[in-house]
């Protein structure tokens, strides 16, 4: 055979090989299956899907200006393939080593008990949307329900959830040997304080709070090495997105961080909330909560009234929160964390305050008759105005340095006298309440609320300090039309704030409260009014579950 006949050849083999490699397989390289396409309704309603009409009228919706206001279809995936050279094939990444430990683990206790937990999937979900996070789940077996039931994996998909089941004899011993080996305890001693601890929990400690600040040694050989950050957080929430709203650029100026709600109060209370707190993972800062006296010493454990009162059982908000404020030497910060609004919407990637919301009725077309906000939500124009915010949002964020040169911050005097305690609402002795009067606030749109409040001290004989940092607003609910001469300024205008965390602390006790048996989905909006009730619609603003209608 002539060269040139046999180049033709050789090079016809290559080209059917490459096509075969192209398309055999189940997945090919052009990450395309063999099996017949499948078409997927693009709309929903009333659960039945949109017919070919239906598929026309979001073609023209998606192509008209502003579309993205008007529940645009979501693009097909361009796929771009590169030529296939058989020689010089890209070097193959070796094996992963083991992955890197969490940048927080979040040690929650957790019971087996009667009550509907429906937001635990939610919760759950929220965890693995943050996989640079941590939940160490603790679940002990307070109400007797059987060693088989606290066996039962709660969250087996997530990933980032670690469940263990400890018995309550080791339980108990857990906590007696960590308190003796700081104190001290001879034998005998430690029999006792394990005796006391049991007696203590069964008398009652309705939400874990007697030894929350020394959980991250009680429970150290659970959990994974060399974490950096321990805190403890409630089941009743929703994480948004860590990445962009936890203080990452700040960890290494202190010890605990305090997350608070936004507030335009010039008066302001400081203590750890029992829904979230995060430390250093130190024994040395678990050391310094023993300086509360009631937990100093073996002797003051036992004879001192316990901290676990009848009309007072979240001590750590008032007794280690003294400790932390007024006994340590720690170094702390009170951030805004925690979405604070009647109105307010949670997804798995990011949960958001409705700011200015009773302003939201005004953002309909002219025209119409401008309801109540509460309806004014569930209105589909305000749902896609809320979805293109969001989308907006997710594309375009950018994380900040937590302190500008914009900010603005001073000395504040850390008070615990009757003065400035009078008047203001306690839920535990107020022998252990710490306020303080802000100067900057009041001076600012809103009393500050409308900025990023930072709180805190990072030298334990500095002073204490409060700054305030601008919060760029570029998720503003924009009117969809002119109404009359009506002036919309930007101070009387709805936008979303995004905060670290939802809690459904209020919600959960309303008639209206409930929530599905799945978890949110990617593209789905949790929204609620705390009055009315809880609303979900999906990506396209279409109402997929509702817990009630408004009145």
């Amino acid at each position: 055979m002539k060269r040139g006949t046999r180049s033709l050849l050789l090079a016809a083999c290559v080209t059917l090989g490459a096509a075969l490699l192209l398309w055999v397989g189940p997945w090919t390289l052009l990450h395309m299956r063999r099996d017949a396409a499948s078409l997927a309704p693009l709309f929903n309603s009333g659960g039945t899907s949109e017919t070919k009409d239906g598929l026309l009228a979001a073609v023209r919706s998606s192509l008209e200006k502003d579309s993205v206001l008007t529940g645009e279809t979501p693009q097909q995936e361009i796929i771009q393939s590169l030529p296939f050279d058989p020689v010089h094939l890209p070097d193959v990444p070796p094996p992963p080593g083991p992955p890197p430990p969490p940048l927080i683990t979040f040690i929650v206790l957790w019971s087996p008990d009667h009550r509907t937990a429906n937001y635990l999937p939610n919760f759950f979900a929220s965890v693995g949307a943050n996989p640079r996070i941590e939940v160490l789940l603790i679940k002990f077996d307070k109400y007797n329900f059987g060693q088989a039931v606290c066996e039962q994996e709660r969250a087996p998909h997530i990933k980032n959830v670690r469940e263990v089941c400890v018995p309550l004899e080791e339980y108990y011993r857990l906590h007696a040997d960590y308190l003796c080996q700081e104190w001290g305890c001879t034998e005998e001693q430690q029999k006792t304080v394990r005796e006391v601890v049991k007696k203590r929990f069964e008398e009652g400690d309705r939400v874990n709070s007697s030894y929350r600040p020394f959980r991250a040694e009680v429970f150290k050989q659970y959990m994974s090495g060399d974490v950096g950050l321990w805190g403890w957080c409630d089941l009743d929430q929703m994480f948004g997105n860590l990445d962009r709203t936890f203080p990452w650029d700040l960890v290494n100026d202190y010890d605990v961080f305090i997350a608070g709600a936004p507030t335009g109060n010039p008066k302001m209370q400081l203590f750890m909330p029992g829904h979230m707190t995060v430390f250093r993972n130190s024994p040395e800062v678990a050391r310094e909560f023993l300086k509360l006296e009631e937990v100093s010493s073996y002797d003051k454990f036992m004879t001192m009234e316990w901290i676990i009162r009848p009309a007072s059982d979240g001590c750590e908000e008032g007794e280690y929160s003294h400790a932390l404020l007024v006994l340590s030497t720690l170094r702390w910060l009170r951030f805004d964390a925690v979405v604070d609004s009647t109105h307010h919407i949670s997804t798995l990637d990011g949960v958001f305050s409705i700011e200015n919301w009773a302003w939201i009725k005004h953002s309909m077309v002219e025209g119409i008759e401008l309801p109540a906000a509460d309806e004014a939500f569930l209105r589909p124009e305000i749902r896609r105005q809320i979805n293109a915010a969001l989308r907006k949002h997710r594309k375009d964020a950018v994380r900040e340095p937590s302190f500008s040169p914009a900010g603005q911050e001073s000395e504040i005097a850390v008070r615990t006298d009757d003065e400035i305690i009078d008047g203001w609402f306690l839920w535990f002795p107020r022998r252990y309440a710490v306020l303080y009067m802000s100067e900057v606030g009041p001076t600012l749109d809103n009393g500050g609320r409308n900025h990023m409040r930072y709180t805190g001290r990072t030298n334990p004989a500095g002073p204490v300090t409060e700054r305030f940092e601008p919060i760029q607003k570029d998720m503003i609910l924009e009117p969809l039309a002119p109404i009359g001469d009506w002036h919309y300024s930007e101070h009387n205008r709805p936008w979303l704030r995004e905060s670290l965390y939802n809690h459904f602390q209020n919600e959960k006790y309303s008639k209206w409260w409930t929530l599905p048996d799945r978890s949110l989905r990617d593209g789905e909006v949790l929204y609620i009014d705390k009055d009315t009730g809880a609303h979900i619609w999906n990506e396209h603003g279409d109402i997929m579950w509702q817990s009630s209608w408004p009145h």
